[in-house]
């Protein structure tokens, strides 16, 4: 059991990194898990006339498939490699992966996405995780008066979806606005361990 425990262990922590590559690589799609569509027959009947869904699976995107740039993603595989602990930043990447690639609601994509961020700030509370968010992405584009305006706007609409069951009118901008904010927060929580983890080392050395 612990043999199996710490395989399990050395896969998930590769693939982890992988996911962390991917998300700070990439602003395309990438789906992590494949979802096996059937029909489902009840008490020995047969349907009639089932609908085609293997061509549905089989044909690719009107536009094709996003072309995958191996040195790029090299490159970021090797900076992602600098993280010490990348577990926080992994789980926040999968969540990013789910939510633009296997969510068809956009209320299911918020809540993925502001998961996320609870994951990247490792606070749950609105203020702490606002606190958390401008201090990563501070010296941007944008203002830390924006952030925490959005983000207040964000926590509130997953809120009242999860605790209440209502969905903004507007839910599909905000689970493009969570997007960017996880995208940048992600870069940002990479960079921000790899500076850390740099700092530690110099002051070991001394």
């Amino acid at each position: 059991d612990r043999h199996a425990a710490a395989t399990d262990e050395a896969i998930n922590e590769s693939h982890d990194r992988l996911m962390v590559a991917l998300a700070v690589s990439y602003a395309n799609p990438i789906q992590e898990h494949l979802a096996y569509v059937g029909a489902l027959y009840a008490g020995g009947s047969i349907g009639r006339n089932p609908l085609p869904i293997g061509a549905a699976l089989i044909n690719p995107p009107p536009d094709g498939y996003p072309q995958l740039d191996l040195a790029r993603l090299k490159r970021s595989a090797e900076v992602v490699a600098q993280v010490p602990n990348v577990k926080p930043i992994a789980i926040a990447a999968h969540r990013y992966f789910v939510a633009i690639s296997e969510r068809a609601r956009p209320a299911d994509k918020l809540i993925d996405l502001v998961i996320a961020i609870e994951a990247l700030t490792d606070e749950s509370d609105l203020k702490r995780q606002r606190k958390r968010l401008v201090q990563l992405l501070a010296g941007g584009v944008l203002s830390d008066q924006k952030i925490r305006e959005d983000f207040t706007l964000l926590k509130h609409a997953r809120n009242n979806i999860v605790h209440k069951g209502k969905i903004a009118p507007n839910v599909d901008s905000l689970a493009g606005i969570a997007r960017m904010y996880v995208d940048l927060a992600i870069q940002a929580a990479v960079r921000e361990a790899i500076q850390a983890a740099a700092a530690a080392d110099q002051a070991s050395s001394y």
